[in-house]
């Protein structure tokens, strides 16, 4: 039987494998669902001609009021606005054209060389822990979001997914002030064998130490756990595939090889957000010097965990 398909077929895209096609029926019967039942194909391709409906009617449309509360920053706003218009989205209540060159004048603002490092003034003696730590809490609309699609099952690109690790390793180290090479080492043996106390969960890195030197431990919120876990679940496997081993690193790359430098992922998520970087050293300096402040208990808890978070 030979079918002629029309060169205007609506499109329709695959659920599996995610891929754009003009005859999905055929394609899962040959590939993706080759070994299901008809029945299960039938209700693949009518939730997906649903998804494609209501794609049609609705996800097609942007509103600009929204798009500026979702992207605080020129460049963000300006990048997905471009994005949106380039590939034939509707774009409701733009502003007017002065407003939209302004934006794209402001978004052009060169971001620091890569490896450059740009201390900000949260580096300064004015500075507070919280200076260090905006990226957190920029990224964090972003990460609500991607938070919910890994739970839900929903498509993720690799690009959000590599984020989202950077993410969890900058928690980790501007944070909870560990040293990169503590989140570079940190394995999966270990963060399985974490074990909870009162409303944290406690990681142990069992790594050698020096003569006298308990092990490096270090406490995780239920919320920033919970992320972790997320990126182990979630994203790590996909970059394993299948080739997990205990005393693998926790933090892989695309390729499944453990990450190389934390220090440098921190700053790509800093580049992403057109924010100055701040390095571990920054973000310890700034803590060493509020412990001073403290009183001598607290302050000799905090200088000891500083000491051990150190790596």
């Amino acid at each position: 039987v030979v079918y002629h398909i029309r060169a205007d077929r609506l499109i329709i895209h695959c659920p599996v494998c995610r891929e754009p096609q003009r005859h999905l029926p055929t394609h899962l019967a040959r590939r993706c669902m080759a070994g299901q039942s008809e029945e299960a194909r039938r209700e693949q391709v009518k939730a997906a001609r649903a998804s494609q409906k209501a794609w049609s009617e609705k996800g097609r449309v942007w509103d600009f009021g929204e798009i500026r509360q979702w992207c605080p920053e020129p460049a963000g706003r300006y990048g997905l606005l471009r994005r949106l218009l380039d590939n034939n989205f509707i774009v409701l209540n733009l502003p007017e054209e002065e407003e939209l060159l302004a934006l794209q004048a402001e978004s052009a603002r060169p971001l620091p060389c890569a490896g450059e490092q740009v201390r900000p003034e949260a580096a300064g003696p004015s500075t507070v822990l919280g200076d260090c730590q905006l990226v957190l809490r920029r990224a964090q609309q972003e990460i609500l979001v991607l938070t919910k699609s890994l739970q839900e099952g929903r498509h993720v690109t690799d690009a959000e997914k590599t984020r989202f690790r950077y993410y969890c390793e900058a928690v980790l180290i501007l944070k909870l002030l560990l040293s990169p090479s503590t989140v570079e080492n940190l394995t999966a043996k270990e963060w399985l064998e974490r074990r909870p106390s009162h409303d944290n969960h406690v990681i142990v890195v069992h790594r050698p130490t020096a003569e006298g030197k308990p092990a490096t431990s270090f406490g995780l919120t239920e919320n920033d756990a919970a992320l972790l876990q997320l990126y182990f679940s979630k994203i790590r496997p996909g970059n394993l595939k299948d080739r997990d081993l205990p005393d693998n690193q926790f933090f892989v790359g695309q390729s499944g090889s453990g990450i190389r430098s934390a220090s440098m992922d921190v700053m790509r998520l800093h580049q992403h957000y057109r924010l100055p970087m701040v390095c571990s050293e920054d973000v310890r300096q700034v803590a060493a010097r509020d412990v001073a402040e403290l009183p001598e208990g607290p302050a000799t808890v905090l200088r000891r965990y500083l000491g051990l978070a150190g790596g």
